[in-house]
């Protein structure tokens, strides 16, 4: 690219004075813009050679682009190779013919045929053209000529990316439901009338393929090993299950779709029990799936902030899930039962690794998706864990892991905006209170039944976190 004044040389008829004003006011325009536009009028000397001087500027290395004006004159003289435009078109088709630098030479329709042809030499028919036709198409691409020129393309080519995850698959753990979730993007774009069906049959295909990841004896490594390397695994179908409630949120009525949501959380409770065909059995064992079924909730809860649907997370949490359980009974229980404390990862790799919370750490190293940064995951976390404690008769208590790396003196955007009276209506519509004063009422019932203190505690060697802080509690409500 030659970004300081790019030399151009303007090749053209003399047609008439009222085309060469023309051809003259666009050089203009280009030098004003800072373009070395080489025209007779102004870089011919008296008693110069013309032919000499256009074969120079045409084979000139300094000369980056040639503009050829095309007019039915300039076609004509071109092709019958008369004049000084035969002269220059002789050099100029010769160079064009010889593919050599093509992006040098312009070719600048200024003159149609009635039929709306454009007047172009012979050598110019195969190649693209600016059309400066009319003094509003000669607007319109004026942009184009000077990208053109200064070799500043208008679209870029984009960086090289990675390829598809499923070109990989053979290497990874195939992604079972990728073809499910290309039938429900068809149907909902296509307005299918069977697009309720294919959401459920993905979910029904997401549930039946956890069953993959199932730990089972023998044991080839300790258990937390095996655990850590089984979610490392599931990455590929989380990315997948993530992109389809993104697209749900974003382009279904995801009051109608929340239900199937929660249907498959309640059915992929399952896996956090003993299955009937094992006889050995110990609750370790599903330590994997208490941390992938965590994952998939809070990203689904960080999808639906992030994209507004404040009513959709109520109804997520407000209902008790069913929980089947073959061996000690069902139950109904509150979505914290998928919080996903898992003692493997949490308590022995933890100390394996000398980490506060190795759960945490997953989380953020995962927080691979443009669905859901990890700043909104812990956001989400947050929400979650709140909701637990204001709603602390009927559930039991949701554990933020990842506000490990929420440091000190951070306010979560949500709660920030909430200072508004517009946006707390946004709070009251998630956590399912009437006003601040029942929210904070309801706030300091949960404290005291788990006997907080004000703090998320528990966070070992790192300290605790100051609830109110994280959720601007003092300033809420307090803006017009």
């Amino acid at each position: 690219m030659n970004a300081s004044s790019p030399k151009v040389f303007v090749s053209y008829s003399w047609t008439s004075p009222a085309h060469k004003e023309r051809v003259r006011t666009l050089v203009d325009r280009l030098i004003d813009h800072g373009v070395h536009a080489i025209f007779d009028d102004y870089d011919v000397k008296e008693g110069q050679d013309l032919n000499a001087f256009m074969e120079q500027m045409v084979l000139d290395p300094s000369v980056t682009k040639v503009l050829a004006i095309c007019d039915k004159t300039y076609s004509e003289k071109a092709n019958n190779r008369r004049g000084g435009v035969g002269t220059e078109s002789q050099i100029i088709s010769a160079e064009v013919y010889k593919k050599t630098d093509q992006n040098k030479f312009i070719a600048l329709v200024f003159e149609t045929a009635e039929n709306g042809d454009p007047y172009l030499p012979v050598f110019f028919k195969s190649r693209l053209y600016i059309d400066m036709s009319s003094p509003e198409k000669e607007s319109a691409n004026y942009e184009q000529l000077i990208r053109a020129i200064y070799e500043i393309p208008l679209h870029k080519r984009p960086a090289l990316g990675k390829p598809p995850a499923f070109l990989l698959e053979d290497e990874q753990v195939p992604v079972k439901t990728r073809h499910q979730l290309r039938a429900v993007k068809e149907a909902v774009q296509n307005s299918k009338p069977y697009v309720k069906a294919t959401i459920r049959e993905y979910f029904d295909r997401f549930s039946e393929a956890l069953e993959d990841f199932r730990i089972k004896e023998p044991f080839d490594k300790s258990l937390d090993e095996l655990v850590s390397d089984n979610v490392a695994n599931f990455l590929p179908p989380r990315d997948n299950f993530i992109e389809l409630v993104d697209f749900l949120v974003k382009y279904t009525d995801i009051a109608d779709t929340i239900q199937d949501i929660r249907t498959f959380f309640e059915d992929a409770s399952k896996y956090l029990h003993r299955p009937p065909t094992m006889s050995s059995w110990n609750d370790t064992w599903s330590d994997n799936y208490r941390f992938i079924l965590y994952e998939l909730f809070l990203y689904t809860a960080a999808i639906l902030i992030k994209n507004g649907k404040f009513s959709a997370l109520n109804s997520l949490l407000a209902q008790e899930y069913y929980i089947s359980n073959d061996h000690r009974g069902s139950s109904f229980e509150g979505f914290a039962w998928f919080h996903g404390y898992t003692k493997l990862l949490q308590e022995v790799r933890s100390q394996k690794l000398q980490r506060a919370s190795v759960t945490a750490d997953l989380l953020k190293e995962r927080a691979t998706t443009k669905s859901a940064t990890f700043d909104e995951i812990m956001q989400a976390d947050f929400v979650l864990f709140l909701y637990s404690l204001l709603h602390s008769n009927s559930f039991r208590l949701w554990f933020p892991f990842s506000l490990v790396y929420a440091g000190y003196g951070r306010v979560f955007p949500l709660f920030s905006k909430a200072e508004s009276k517009r946006y707390f209506t946004d709070l009251k519509t998630i956590f399912g209170v009437a006003s601040k004063e029942e929210f904070l009422s309801k706030y300091q019932e949960g404290d005291s039944r788990y006997n907080l203190g004000g703090k998320i505690k528990t966070f070992a060697t790192i300290g605790s976190r100051d609830i109110k802080q994280l959720g601007n509690f003092d300033k809420l409500d307090s803006r017009a």
